[in-house]
């Protein structure tokens, strides 16, 4: 996925200066320090850990049987119920939500694409590497975790932010894992006053030119 993205950049010429990343995304972020240099990272509720337990072995090794089956994306996306089983997954993840998102997450659980996606990425999901080298990621790194997050809990950004060189660990009160979505305005200000303080990278000002 790095490699792709990083691809996807030098193709398109553009120089990345700030990468913000959500959950898988966050250690999506990390791993293309060493592929785009970027000025600076903020990460999400950063999905850095590992299903403990059980969990550990049996979730991945359910991920790589459905995704050699064919029928299971379609069959996932049809499944009747959907909107409890949507409604039962929001209210995991410790977020609130209003019928407009519930509305947006519906669609995309019956996104046949979308669905064989997600079994695609979390049967190949190995954050070992990752893992190993955070001590040699020397990127400014802000780790922003949710209070309530039911997903990924704080402390899993918290032991990261440890590790990595350069990391500020703030927890967020009242929020969830889908944190951005509940509050963008005052996720927004929070990327823009890091992106300052790591460079004078002033994006609020430059999306309100760009207008």
């Amino acid at each position: 996925l790095a490699e792709d993205i990083a691809r996807l950049c030098d193709h398109e010429d553009w120089s990345v200066d700030l990468i913000v990343g959500h959950s898988a995304g966050a250690v999506l972020a990390l791993e293309l320090c060493a592929h785009l240099s970027p000025a600076g990272v903020v990460a999400l509720n950063a999905a850095l850990g590992k299903f403990d337990g059980i969990a550990g072995w049996l979730f991945p090794l359910m991920a790589r049987a459905l995704a050699l089956n064919p029928f299971a994306a379609p069959l996932l996306a049809r499944m009747p119920n959907s909107e409890t089983r949507v409604r039962d997954l929001l209210s995991s993840t410790g977020s609130r939500y209003d019928e407009e998102m519930l509305a947006h997450y519906r669609q995309l659980a019956g996104d046949r694409a979308h669905v064989s996606g997600t079994i695609a990425m979390m049967a190949a999901w190995n954050i070992d590497t990752v893992l190993g080298k955070l001590g040699t990621i020397d990127t400014p790194t802000l780790l922003l975790a949710g209070e309530k997050d039911g997903t990924v809990p704080p402390r899993v950004s918290e032991d990261a932010a440890s590790s990595l060189p350069q990391a500020v660990f703030e927890v967020l009160p009242g929020l969830g894992h889908l944190m951005h979505e509940e509050d963008p305005e005052s996720i927004a200000r929070r990327i823009d006053k890091f992106a300052q303080e790591i460079g004078g990278l002033d994006y609020e000002a430059s999306a309100e030119k760009s207008l």
